[in-house]
């Protein structure tokens, strides 16, 4: 195990292994740099269960914060939940927690983040962001219909 690669999440330096990182899914503009700081997961826990998240939180808020293209949209916003979803899943996968566990823990963060953070997302001049209303009744018809992607 490789633990190459340092960030700055809540102010604590942090470590990931090399071969995982290659391994998460970043947006169109890459990752993060090593030593890119910000708050992890946010509002949620960064651990679950002795299992560590952040790495999968690190390149969200990338998407969120630097990553994101000029002119982002409702749409780039998805895009990046859903990386989210995958990057979640794939950290839990790789530290030895069951497909289920995964999976559960991955659509729990994907929901919370497409109902409360499009506060934190930088919307392009004049795309309107949903209300809250609106975001919870997307998100359950995205993972009704199964039109989430990935």
């Amino acid at each position: 195990m490789s633990l190459g690669l340092g960030f700055l999440v809540s102010g604590e330096l942090r470590l990931v292994e090399t071969a995982l990182w290659r391994e998460l899914e970043a947006g169109s503009s890459g990752k993060p740099a090593e030593g890119y700081s910000c708050d992890g997961c946010s509002l949620s826990p960064d651990w679950w269960r002795g299992r560590y998240l952040w790495p999968a939180c690190v390149i969200h808020d990338w998407d969120y914060r630097e990553g994101r293209p000029d002119g982002a949209t409702w749409a780039d916003r998805r895009d990046a939940d859903a990386r989210l979803r995958r990057n979640l899943s794939l950290v839990l996968r790789h530290q030895g927690a069951s497909r289920v566990t995964a999976g559960s823990v991955a659509w729990l963060y994907w929901g919370r983040v497409r109902i409360w953070g499009a506060a934190n997302y930088a919307f392009a001049t004049g795309e309107q962001p949903l209300s809250r209303w609106q975001r919870f009744r997307e998100a359950y018809g995205l993972f009704r219909d199964g039109r989430v992607t990935g």
